[in-house]
């Protein structure tokens, strides 16, 4: 399970250096690279899709990132879905955000596949609290052994999925979202520190990231700035 969680999230989330930023048509279809696994076992899903409302759009949102279509005919109907969804989640705002913070806030760190639907679902939109969630899940500590694992490990993982959802939140134009990523940027730790830093060059234009990190970036700490392409 872990090496199939492992690869999702490689596809899921970008890597540091890669472009963060918002997808040129992300609702043009249903991008492979969406694929959630779906949690083992009998775990209760996030959100239930009989509750109505934005729990219903939330959980249909989820069902399509969790599902690959069989024939053309799925796949269509996927697509307009997903755009449904999405909109709704969009349209939401920070009470959307606020209830789906309400929700991942009680996701332990045992269910990480819903771990990372959570922090997922919160590059869409946000809120203060949502926003909060994401820079406490980018501060995940890391195993003792991380740098002997041969995968990523689930804390690395988080990690990601909760830069990427700001990246994007950055990248859409938000003011709170770039000035997470930028105290993240300030952080002692390296992991932390480089995963913000390549956020911001993705989120920006490269004159504005370096304008922004080089304001919050200690001296010793400059050579960060030509270090991203």
């Amino acid at each position: 399970m872990r090496h199939v969680i492992a690869g999702i999230v490689l596809r899921l989330i970008a890597a540091p250096g890669c472009r963060c930023g918002p997808e040129p048509e992300p609702d043009a279809g249903v991008d492979a690279g969406e694929f959630i696994a779906r949690p083992a076992g009998d775990t209760p899903p996030l959100f239930d899709p009989a509750a109505g409302g934005l729990d219903r759009e939330v959980a249909n949102l989820i069902s399509v990132w969790q599902t690959v279509p069989a024939t053309e005919a799925e796949a269509q109907h996927q697509v307009r879905v997903l755009r449904a969804s999405r909109a709704a989640l969009v349209a939401s705002g920070a009470a959307g955000a606020d209830r789906i913070s309400q929700v991942c806030e009680l996701v332990t760190a045992d269910h990480q596949e819903h771990q990372l639907l959570c922090l997922r679902l919160l590059s869409s939109t946000e809120s203060p609290r949502s926003l909060a969630l994401l820079a406490n899940r980018a501060r995940t500590p890391l195993p003792t052994n991380a740098g002997e694992l041969q995968l990523p490990s689930a804390q690395a993982m988080t990690r990601q999925a909760a830069m990427f959802s700001l990246t994007r939140r950055a990248a859409d134009g938000s003011a709170p979202a770039l000035e997470v990523l930028l105290t993240l940027a300030a952080e002692p730790d390296d992991g932390i520190k480089s995963l913000a830093v390549a956020g911001v060059f993705d989120a920006l234009p490269r004159w504005r990231a370096k304008s922004k990190l080089r304001a919050v970036l200690p001296e010793s700490e400059q050579w960060r700035l030509y270090q991203s392409r």
